[in-house]
């Protein structure tokens, strides 16, 4: 049987656009001691995705239609004639949109204390809050 699934891409694409900022501070807090504290921020725009624009919404199915369902699955059946009728566009399985409309965000507060001793050994101590 020919495949009865679809694939679309805009022609618009757009790349993918990523930020970052941060803002640092560093201070000595008494003798052989300092601290730094910062902001550190990530922001991506344009990030692609793929999702099934016909996939059958479930709370659009009344309770005999799911028990339907639920019934041919235990029964082992081909669900794929009984689901298709609840699709969008009926004929079809999936009709899958590519398109680059996600967008991701980090932040973080990050806090650092160092101690240098005379003798060569540090102490580090760090965190990060996001």
């Amino acid at each position: 049987l020919p495949s009865s699934t679809l694939a679309a891409v805009p022609l618009d694409l757009r790349n993918p656009v990523s930020m970052q900022f941060s803002l640092d501070g560093q201070q000595a807090i008494v003798a052989n001691w300092v601290g730094e504290i910062g902001y550190h921020g990530t922001r991506v725009v344009h990030l692609p995705i793929n999702y099934n624009i016909n996939q059958v919404r479930l709370d659009s199915l009344t309770a005999a239609q799911r028990a339907e369902i639920t019934a041919a699955i235990a029964a082992g059946q081909d669900t794929t004639p009984i689901i298709d009728g609840f699709r969008p566009y009926p004929g079809f399985n999936s009709i899958n949109l590519f398109a680059h409309v996600a967008s991701s965000n980090y932040h973080s507060l990050q806090v650092k204390v160092d101690h240098r001793s005379s003798h060569g050994l540090n102490l580090l101590a760090s965190y990060t809050f996001s």
